[in-house]
């Protein structure tokens, strides 16, 4: 395989298609995304609306970055869908010469780990928010170029790569399922959660030479974790209270985000603070997994969040334990709050495979276009 090493001079040409910007004109404008995302398009601009004087006309087939966050992988070319939009002297843009630079491998150099690399090598400025590439930093950037059909054949294998890594990456429609899974039940009738559970709170005095295991809770309904493990000499706080199996835990302060979990096994003996209120299931006719899996129900965070009370709309919301009381739960049957249950179950599973999926097809292209540069570059 034949490869020379080039400027990015030697192949891209700098085009700036710059316009004067007139008070009476609309103009649509696009952005470069970080991390090898592509671009985007913002809403339109009115000329007597803005501070702009100069704009710069983008065409279809370019190259263009960010100046200022071209270090994180804010590169791009230009889409068909962005043909004819404007940017701001902030995003210079290039002319490929076809006669060398097949487009499209062009396109995976730009996303490529080691172009960032080069790039973030050129940037300079004080702190990560005020990074900048010169265009003639940019403009000096060598690469491998291999000849034209190898730049085909490179793109077209990265191209294919992407298109199944598309297919492993989009994921089921989880959300709409679980609804359509409660629907089952929208018609049962509904019972105060005060009558359901009772608090089951299990207060321990905290001594200096104990070890505890602290337990927090996710946010949107993703269980009970480990926060960590200290002594009780390294604790603020005189009490803590011991969670058993089948507990219902929520975070006072996120519970609007979700932030309900059951106990399960491993979490028998760890503890939590008084931030984190727990109960038992008191009623016979209500199953422990039904009542966790309903508090998992995004329509009951907004209830919950509707209910919290904080000094903003997003901080220290708190939910207070006689409102948790007064939340209205739909009661079905036994046997149907085991099939709902049974269902809901399967949904998980079939969720966490879909999640590992998602991260190994976002690891798919990535590392094909790893493999493809690291020859080129070792050629």
């Amino acid at each position: 395989m034949s490869v020379r090493w080039v400027r990015v001079g030697d192949v891209l040409e700098e085009a700036n298609e710059d316009v004067h910007v007139e008070a009476s004109s609309s103009y649509p404008i696009a952005g470069v995304l970080g991390h090898g995302r592509g671009m985007l398009a913002r809403p339109p601009i009115v000329g007597a609306e803005t501070s702009y004087t100069r704009l710069t006309r983008i065409r279809a087939g370019q190259v263009i970055y960010s100046r200022l966050k071209a270090f994180e992988g804010a590169l791009a070319l230009v889409g068909t869908e962005h043909d004819g939009m404007y940017v701001s002297q902030e995003f210079p843009t290039f002319n490929v010469d076809h006669n060398q630079v097949e487009s499209a491998w062009v396109a995976h150099l730009l996303q490529s780990a080691w172009f960032r690399e080069a790039v973030s090598a050129r940037s300079y400025g004080v702190g990560a928010r005020r990074e900048r590439l010169a265009v003639d930093a940019f403009l000096a950037i060598r690469v491998p170029l291999p000849e034209l059909d190898e730049q085909r054949r490179i793109a077209a294998r990265l191209d294919a790569v992407a298109t199944a890594a598309g297919r492993v990456t989009s994921p089921p429609n989880v959300q709409l399922v679980e609804r359509a899974v409660w629907r089952q039940g929208a018609d049962a009738p509904t019972r105060r959660m005060g009558d359901l559970v009772q608090e089951a709170s299990r207060p321990m005095k905290v001594e200096e030479t104990a070890t505890y295991q602290l337990l927090g809770v996710r946010w949107y309904g993703e269980g009970l974790f480990v926060r960590e493990t200290r002594r009780g000499s390294e604790l603020a706080a005189k009490t803590v209270y011991r969670v058993d199996v089948d507990d219902l835990v929520y975070n006072r302060l996120f519970a609007w985000k979700g932030s309900f979990a059951q106990a399960r096994r491993e979490h028998a003996g760890a503890v939590v603070s008084n931030e984190f209120p727990c109960f038992r299931v008191a009623a016979d006719d209500m199953s422990v997994e039904y009542l966790a899996h309903w508090l998992r129900r995004p329509d009951v965070w907004e209830t919950v969040e509707s209910k919290s009370t904080g000094s903003t709309p997003t901080s220290r919301n708190r939910f207070k334990i006689d409102r948790f009381l007064e939340l209205r739960v739909p009661v079905p049957s036994g046997p149907d709050q085991e099939r709902l249950v049974r269902t809901l179950e399967e949904v998980a599973t079939v969720r966490s495979l879909s999640s590992t999926r998602h991260r190994l097809g976002a690891a798919l292209l990535p590392a094909a276009r790893n493999e493809e540069f690291s020859r080129l570059t070792s050629a």
